[in-house]
């Protein structure tokens, strides 16, 4: 399990709180890929979200 994972449920209830809900999935940055900087990471999994 990532080191992250275990804020999920915190992540899921900030979320909630600020109005956002209905959502399918919800994507955590793993530990590897922590060192890429947000804008490389984000394009991936936007690639990856079309492709599907």
């Amino acid at each position: 399990m990532d080191e992250k994972e275990h804020l999920r449920d915190a992540t899921i209830d900030n979320l909630v709180d600020a109005g956002y809900y209905g959502w399918k999935s919800l994507y955590l940055r793993s530990d590897d890929n922590d060192l890429k900087m947000a804008q490389e990471y984000k394009t991936g999994v936007r690639r990856e979200l079309i492709a599907n």
